[in-house]
């Protein structure tokens, strides 16, 4: 086989999305505002197999990985890794990203497992760590209505990096929050702040999924009453979690690392851009 193994460049984006297509059968409109809004030209590796692009990873600059003990480090995440079923066996995903992982060896690699198989595949293969965890249940909407109200990606991002200050965690740049900020706005969710506190949401089949809700300790507002305030009679949400917690499950994974954090406060991830 004539393999060659390189970083994306300005015309790739057509085969790109074609194995996207392929491997993750997304709509062409999830696809599209992807590349619109998080793609850049250099930010994959890619397999070409006889002149055609047969696998491919992203690289995507999330912003910082804080409050680890260590100081503040450029946070990566490897993303979308597909491979093209035809030609799967033959180890071209596992070059791929090899090839991506050796060329951000100085950030604080991360990877969020599509399911909960394949943690065990990125640890062996990849040497990644279990670290952050996270809280996912089925909440029925309750008590009084949360007093919502929408804003921006900028001040979605202000108001959770207050929340989250002393736990370690991602903390998102601009441009990630823009694209979650418009993944949220696209399926007819949003990102609200309410007293003590801020959410981020997604409608999909009438169905609301709270991709991140924050609180302070003492607020009012629990997961019960935002998702009352979203008009919803359940939905599915995911929230920060301590240490010893019994239902939180691993989340995403981190290369391992130095440093020390306070361990009774479970490190955060956010967004899986799911």
């Amino acid at each position: 086989m004539d393999a060659v193994y390189r970083a994306s460049v300005p015309g790739d984006e057509p085969a790109l999305k074609a194995v996207w297509k392929t491997v993750f059968r997304d709509s062409d409109g999830y696809i599209d505002a992807f590349f619109e809004n998080m793609y850049s030209p250099g930010c994959a590796r890619l397999c070409e197999l006889n002149g055609e692009v047969v696998s491919a990873a992203y690289l995507l600059d999330l912003g910082d990985f804080v409050g680890g003990g260590m100081p503040d480090t450029p946070a990566t995440v490897l993303y979308a890794f597909a491979t093209l079923p035809s030609v799967r066996g033959h180890g071209i995903g596992g070059k791929v990203c090899d090839l991506l992982l050796r060329d951000s060896a100085q950030t604080a690699q991360t990877v969020c497992p599509a399911e909960a198989a394949l943690f065990p595949y990125y640890e062996r293969r990849y040497g990644y760590a279990p670290y952050f965890r996270v809280r996912e249940t089925s909440v029925t909407a309750g008590g009084k209505k949360a007093d919502i109200s929408s804003v921006s990606a900028i001040e979605y991002g202000k108001t959770r990096e207050n929340l989250l200050r002393g736990r370690a965690h991602i903390r998102y740049n601009e441009r990630s929050l823009d694209y979650q900020h418009l993944l949220c706005a696209n399926s007819g969710g949003g990102m609200v702040r309410f007293d003590g506190g801020c959410a981020a949401y997604e409608i999909y089949g009438g169905k609301v999924f709270v991709k991140e809700f924050l609180s302070e300790p003492d607020s009012a507002v629990d997961a019960a009453s935002l998702v009352a305030a979203l008009g919803a009679d359940s939905a599915v949400v995911r929230s920060p979690c301590s240490e010893h917690d019994t239902d939180a499950r691993p989340f995403a994974m981190l290369m391992p690392r130095g440093g020390s954090e306070n361990r009774a406060l479970s490190p955060w991830f956010g967004f899986a851009f799911d």
